[in-house]
């Protein structure tokens, strides 16, 4: 399926940027089809592109060296990941980016991109306020993983699932598997797995496969706070 400009009005790269200029982007954009576990792009690669990720999900993660895979992040539909390399001076990707289930990425040229920045100040500040946006994410999240036990960190996933308005007993779908959760929170699978059956003991949740019924919502809320 060729890429469109229809595909580049909702990243918000792209949304600034008049028809001529997406044009110039759509020229060197590419499809990308990933199955299961499929390697998009390894750490220490060439950096030439950024992608988007229209379906599916992609982690992001190093290999640590007692040879284990430490997911950094976990990539949902509808969000651009690798747009930063294009700004390093290693022009090299950081990280490896592997497919959990069958995914769709459009591939961009950051050489194309970055002309474009020289001729577009508001694509410029928008890609600044994203960026600045994940870097305060990234800093609530290193005050997780190291402020934090790993009992409030669990809670803390399972209520980031939940949307702020909701208050009463609801079931949540973990879109990845535990081991790739465990592992974006700094957590041994097997820490990973007595923490869930002890706030399922506790009453707080419980847990059917993927989907997870959370039954105190105040209650996890106390593991956060302490």
């Amino acid at each position: 399926m060729p890429v469109t400009s229809t595909d580049l009005e909702d990243i918000y790269l792209f949304r600034v940027l008049d028809e001529d200029r997406r044009a110039l982007v759509l020229k060197g954009a590419q499809h990308i089809h990933l199955d299961n576990e499929e390697r998009l792009f390894k750490h220490g690669d060439k950096a030439s592109r950024f992608y988007y990720l229209k379906s599916g999900q992609i982690t992001l993660g190093r290999i640590s060296r007692e040879g284990q895979e430490k997911v950094l992040e976990i990539i949902q539909a509808g969000h651009t990941f690798a747009e930063a390399v294009m700004f390093m001076e290693n022009n090299e990707y950081p990280v490896t980016a592997t497919s959990i289930g069958a995914s769709e990425v459009l591939a961009f040229d950051n050489n194309t991109f970055l002309n474009l920045l020289r001729g577009s100040t508001d694509t410029c500040f928008a890609l600044m306020a994203e960026m600045a946006r994940r870097l305060k994410g990234l800093i609530n999240e290193v005050d997780n993983l190291t402020l934090h036990d790993a009992q409030c960190r669990i809670a803390n996933y399972l209520l980031a699932q939940v949307p702020e308005e909701i208050m009463n007993p609801t079931a949540v779908e973990l879109s990845v598997a535990k081991n790739v959760i465990a592992s974006r929170l700094s957590i041994k699978p097997e820490t990973f797995s007595r923490i869930m059956h002890k706030l399922s003991e506790e009453g707080l949740i419980s847990v059917d496969g993927k989907t997870i019924l959370i039954h105190d919502i105040h209650g996890l809320k106390q593991y956060v706070s302490m």
